[in-house]
Formats: C-alpha cells, sequence, structure tokens
C-alpha cells in the first residue's frame, strides 16, 4: 500500500489529547526507562497508562532473559510502590516463553486464547478494541480479524 504525502503527514501529525498507552518495558535494564514510565504515571491528563509489560533482556545484569524479565517485573512494582500506584490489572510480565513462571497481577485472559502467553493474550485483547485504525499504525496482530484459539 502506497500512502500519500497527505496520509503520511496525517499519520505523522502529533494526537492531541489524553492518549492510551501500553508500555513495554525492561525497566531493570536502563535507567531511560524508569524515566519513561514515572513520567508517564505523573502526566495523567496526558496519559492513561492501561498496562506495563515487564519486557525481558540478557546481559551482564541477568543471567538469562526471563531472568532480566523478573528483575524488571520487581523494579515496576518498586518504582509503582513508591508512587502509590496499585500494580493490580496493570502490571504483567511478558512472555511466558522467556520465563518458567511467568508473574502478573490482575485478570487472566479470557480461555478463548489461552494458546497465547498472558501478555500477548491481554495485548490482542487491547488491540482488539481500538477503534478502526489505519493499518500501516497496527502491529500485525491486531488488523482486526477474528482471535482464534489456535492463535
Amino acid at each position: 500500500m502506497t500512502l500519500t504525502d497527505a496520509a503520511r503527514l496525517k499519520l505523522l501529525t502529533p494526537p492531541v489529547g489524553r492518549l492510551r498507552v501500553v508500555l513495554d518495558t525492561d525497566t531493570y535494564n536502563e535507567i531511560d526507562d524508569q524515566f519513561a514510565l514515572v513520567q508517564m504515571l505523573l502526566s495523567p491528563e496526558r496519559f492513561d497508562v492501561e498496562a506495563i509489560y515487564a519486557a525481558p533482556f540478557f546481559n551482564a545484569r541477568a543471567d538469562s532473559p526471563g531472568h532480566g524479565m523478573e528483575l524488571s517485573y520487581q523494579e515496576i512494582l518498586r518504582l509503582l510502590e513508591r508512587l502509590n500506584v496499585a500494580p493490580d490489572g496493570l502490571v504483567i510480565a511478558a512472555s511466558p516463553t522467556m520465563s518458567a513462571q511467568p508473574r502478573r497481577h490482575g485478570r487472566r485472559p479470557p480461555s478463548t486464547i489461552s494458546s497465547f502467553g498472558p501478555a500477548q493474550a491481554r495485548l490482542t485483547i487491547r488491540c482488539m478494541s481500538l477503534p478502526s485504525a489505519p493499518s500501516a499504525t497496527l502491529p500485525p496482530h491486531c488488523s482486526g480479524r477474528p482471535i482464534s484459539s489456535t492463535g
């Protein structure tokens, strides 16, 4: 699909008003993610933070991607505690393939998409609830197609 210059400029125009946000972050890995998370949570007039996903990372600070994800998960919980923000229904660890014991707060995804990991299921549900949007702005799994139980 080729975009016209006018359509491209429209897509690049900064949105106005309050933005719905899902943050995917390896918070423990580097300090910039901590700043982004705190800024978003302290700016409720601009951001509606719907979910915070602890992302895996693997480097000298983590023994494995799953360990990196768990470190990020715990760091997110520490930041939320300092901000007096409850993690229930807000914080979830990423793919269970990265960690044998995925951690989560709040609701489980519906069983109709149980083949997905908990993070993928919640993100897919969020994408499917979006109003119509140009497909170029959505990840492929958010294209509006029905979800099957086989993923």
